[in-house]
C-alpha cells in the first residue's frame, strides 16, 4: 500500500509543471494546467495558506506551492475564482471535465496522425503503388466504394468524414479512443469498433479502364483487419484464355487473381500485349 501511495506521489511530481510557482497577473493558466493534471488523481486536496507581509503562499499537500504577491491578489482572485484564503481544502472538481477534454483532444489528434500515417505504410501504400502502375499502363478514373472508409480518389474527403464520425460517436469514451489509437498504430482489426460498423473496407482503389475495346477493372482492397487483396476484371474471353497459363496469376471466370498478394508490373504488360494481339 505504501509503495502504491509513493508511486502516485512520484507520478504527480513528474506530471506537474513545478513544485514552486510564482503567480503573475495574466499567468493563472500555468497553475490551471497544474490543477487539471492533479484533478486526474483526485478532486479534493488539502491546502494550507500562509500569509506573510508581502505574499500569500498556497501549499497543496506538500506537493506544490504557488505564491501570490499581495499587490496581485485582486488579479489572482479574478482569474482563479479562489476567494477564501482561509480554506483547508482545494476542490478541483471543475477541472475534471477540462482535463478530460484535453485528453480527448490529444487522443483525437493522435488518431488523426495514425490514420494519415497508414497511407504511407503497407498495405495501403502497396495498393497505392500498384494503382499507379496500373494507371500507367491502363489509364482510367477511380470509382467510389460505398462500404470503404477511404477511397483512392477521395482520400482527403473520406478522412474528414471518418475523423468527424470518430469525434461525434466516441468523444465521451476515452478508453475506447485509446484502444482505437493502439489498433491503428499496431494495425489490429478495426471491425470491433462500432464507428466502423458500416464499413467493410479500410481502403479501396478501383480503376475502370478500357484498352482497344476491352473493358478492365483493377480492384485493390484493404479490409478492416489490414488484409489486402487485388483482382482484375476483364470482359474479353480471348484475353483471359491467352493469359490463363501465365504462372503469375490464376483465372476464374472473368476475374484474374495474383498468385501472391499483388500483381507484378510485367504482368500488366502481358495483358496489354494480349489485348493488342487480338
Amino acid at each position: 500500500m505504501i509503495d502504491a501511495v509513493n508511486k502516485v506521489i512520484q507520478d504527480l511530481n513528474e506530471e506537474t509543471i513545478g513544485v514552486d510557482i510564482a503567480y503573475l497577473p495574466g499567468g493563472f493558466s500555468t497553475i490551471a494546467n497544474m490543477f487539471k493534471k492533479m484533478a486526474k488523481k483526485k478532486t479534493k486536496w488539502g491546502i494550507e495558506v500562509l500569509d506573510d507581509e508581502k505574499s500569500y503562499s498556497f501549499k497543496v499537500e506538500d506537493q506544490v506551492k504557488f505564491t501570490v504577491q499581495k499587490p496581485h491578489v485582486h488579479s489572482f482572485r479574478q482569474e482563479s475564482g479562489i476567494n477564501d484564503f482561509g480554506m483547508k481544502e482545494l476542490d478541483l472538481a471543475e477541472y475534471v471535465s477540462e482535463a478530460k477534454e484535453a485528453d480527448v483532444g490529444g487522443l483525437l489528434n493522435e488518431i488523426e496522425e495514425a490514420l494519415f500515417s497508414l497511407l504511407a505504410k503497407p498495405p495501403i501504400l502497396t495498393i497505392d503503388e500498384d494503382t499507379a502502375a496500373w494507371q500507367s499502363v491502363f489509364p482510367g478514373p477511380t470509382m467510389t466504394v460505398k462500404k470503404a472508409t477511404l477511397n483512392e480518389g477521395s482520400v482527403e474527403e473520406d478522412m474528414e468524414n471518418i475523423l468527424s464520425l470518430i469525434d461525434v460517436s466516441m468523444h465521451e469514451d476515452i478508453g475506447n479512443l485509446q484502444l482505437l489509437q493502439s489498433a491503428l498504430k499496431s494495425q489490429k482489426s478495426l471491425a470491433k469498433f462500432d464507428v466502423f460498423s458500416n464499413y467493410e473496407y479500410l481502403f479501396t482503389s478501383v480503376v475502370k479502364s478500357n484498352h482497344k475495346g476491352t473493358s478492365l477493372i483493377f480492384e485493390g482492397l484493404v479490409d478492416l483487419s489490414f488484409n489486402m487483396t487485388e483482382k482484375i476484371y476483364c470482359t474479353n474471353s480471348d484475353v483471359l484464355d491467352a493469359i490463363e497459363d501465365i504462372s503469375l496469376v490464376k483465372v476464374k471466370k472473368n476475374v484474374i487473381y495474383p498468385v501472391g498478394k499483388r500483381f507484378p508490373y510485367n504482368f500488366l504488360r502481358s495483358i496489354k500485349n494480349a489485348i493488342e494481339e487480338q
